[in-house]
């Protein structure tokens, strides 16, 4: 189980889609350095930020990414006590 299945989700079934792909990326990662961990989620985050877009407004465009980050920073923050209780390393941020 992870620690998304904590949270509320809009889909019921998004657990079902998410599971599969939250194991794979733990399996790539696992055993990795935290530089070469870290440096892959960076480079999945900004691909997928530079996904979204609005047609020939640059400035929404910059805005809306600023929002999805700043919402996925503030799920992330809401996740790490969490794992890190079933990690046994405690604490948050």
């Amino acid at each position: 189980m992870t620690a998304h299945q904590k949270e509320p989700q809009a889909d019921p079934g998004l657990d079902v889609f998410l599971q599969p792909i939250v194991d794979q990326l733990s399996a790539a990662l696992a055993g990795r350095r935290p530089a070469v961990q870290g440096a892959a989620l960076a480079e999945c985050l900004a691909l997928w930020l530079a996904g979204h877009g609005v047609d020939g407004d640059a400035a929404a465009t910059a805005r809306m990414r600023r929002r999805l980050f700043r919402n996925h920073c503030a799920y992330v923050k809401k996740l790490i006590p969490i794992y890190a209780k079933q990690l046994g390393t405690g604490g948050g941020m």
